[in-house]
């Protein structure tokens, strides 16, 4: 066998045994590669051993056995090769990368260090930890399984190599139906078949068994028999001299498109049913698919408190609201409105952040905390609630609107809004759900930029 193994700092993240490929083992020479990621290394180690040293595998918590299609995430080895895979589930992770609570595992690193260990897992072992992350610690043995199938001159299928006691059943499919069925018993050896169906076929699904157990499956398979190549030669881009945004600009210009056919002459006629089907449906999926956009019009007030007020209605940790016009004075009685909004939503903490350019037209921190205090609205919203907000003047403005959370578990959301929440009566104006990913950036470099300089002052309730 062949084995892989991970470690970090001397501690063992993941072990890989490869079963079955013995005849193979002058190319798997022992191999060494490190890594250093922070303090410590990363090392991947390749070498043979015998089977006898899967005796050394302990503190396991349970065995999971399966068999895995070349389609299974599972799955180590090339797009035509099946495998049965055991896995040790470990009762012990490594300390260094999952820490272990009493009712639940947690990274012990940064989530990006943890990216690059992943993947350095993968390129060395096969395994995608980004997807299964609780595999730390784990030993799996994979065995693969490959037949010998290909593509023969009567457009069928030739197998060669089967065994005794084997059973192929294999499916052809044409535009989404199945056209022809292929079963065969093998009671002795075969060097070579040929599975030829009488009708057109493009796809295929294949299932091989050796007495009576699966050992290989797969589906969806095609042979190249034409393909439309589409290049793009790209051109000189347009460079734009300007005045006062920067020096140039390079505007990049439509590439010349060449098309070509490898292989066999395209059908014309289906091809004008594929092309005319693809266009057709791709309509049908934009007009279904999922808007994370809600464009909102004047007088439609109701629709944007609904919108703001439901993404808000969650248990969240922290609430961070960016909107430099949260302050003025002439739409002040609608901020008061959202303050006693925010005050009956489930939210832990809020963090204000707006601009004040002239306290003549916007309250500065100092004259807001006068008017939230002494306001007789707010008044009753402070006696009866325990509020944790914090109002914080910039000494710049960040023009776009922000509504960004951090939820108990770590993930973030968020929303933009194309005007001031006190003006949401009155403008046109979108509301633009953010990912987990987008709402992090976009809170990391605000929060770059929320240091002692930019920071003119603030205020707590």
């Amino acid at each position: 066998m062949i084995v892989n193994k991970v470690s970090y700092g001397g501690e063992n993240l993941v072990t890989v045994y490869h079963r079955g490929i013995e005849d193979e083992v002058e190319s798997y020479e022992r191999k060494i590669i490190k890594q250093k990621i922070n303090q410590y290394n990363l090392c991947f180690e390749q070498y043979k051993v015998n089977v006898d040293d899967l005796n050394n595998i302990t503190s396991t918590l349970s065995v999971q056995e399966g068999f895995l299609t070349p389609k299974d995430n599972l799955n180590i080895y090339s797009s035509r090769v099946c495998a049965r895979v055991t896995r040790y589930v470990s009762a012990v992770k490594p300390r260094k990368i999952i820490k272990t609570l009493e009712d639940k595992f947690e990274f012990n690193l940064s989530i990006e260090t943890i990216i690059n260990i992943n993947e350095f897992i993968k390129k060395y072992t096969g395994l995608d930890l980004n997807k299964n992350p609780i595999f730390y610690g784990d030993t799996f043995i994979f065995e693969p399984i490959e037949i010998d199938l290909c593509k023969n001159e009567s457009k069928g299928l030739t197998i060669r190599n089967i065994e005794a006691h084997s059973e192929i059943v294999i499916r052809f499919r044409n535009n989404g139906m199945i056209v022809y069925a292929y079963k065969r018993l093998f009671e002795d050896e075969v060097l070579e078949v040929e599975i030829n169906p009488e009708i057109d076929w493009t796809f295929f699904d294949i299932e091989f068994y050796k007495d009576n157990e699966l050992i290989f499956c797969d589906s969806d398979l095609f042979f190249f028999g034409s393909m439309r190549l589409s290049m793009g030669i790209s051109n000189r881009p347009k460079s734009v001299k300007l005045n006062s945004l920067s020096s140039y600009l390079d505007i990049p210009t439509e590439p010349t498109r060449v098309e070509s056919v490898i292989g066999e002459e395209i059908n014309q006629i289906e091809d004008l049913y594929a092309k005319s089907n693809f266009e057709m449906s791709r309509k049908i999926r934009n007009e279904q698919e999922v808007n994370n956009i809600t464009f909102i019009k004047p007088g439609e007030t109701n629709r944007a408190l609904k919108e703001i007020t439901e993404f808000l209605n969650k248990n969240f940790e922290e609430v961070w609201i960016f909107d430099p016009y949260f302050t003025d004075r002439t739409r002040f009685n609608k901020t008061f409105d959202w303050l006693k909004i925010f005050s009956e939503l489930p939210l832990k903490k809020i963090n204000f952040l707006f601009y004040c350019k002239n306290e003549d037209n916007a309250y500065s921190y100092n004259a807001l905390e006068t008017e939230v205090v002494e306001n007789a609205l707010l008044d009753n919203i402070i006696e009866n609630k325990t509020l944790n907000w914090t109002f914080i003047e910039t000494k710049s403005a960040i023009h776009d609107r922000f509504i960004l959370t951090k939820a108990s578990d770590g993930q973030f959301s968020g929303i933009t809004v194309g005007t001031s929440l006190n003006s949401v009566d009155t403008n046109h104006f979108c509301i633009n759900h953010l990912n987990h990913n987008s709402t992090k950036t976009i809170l990391n470099e605000l929060s770059d930029f929320l240091d002692d300089e930019n920071v003119k002052g603030f205020f707590k309730i």
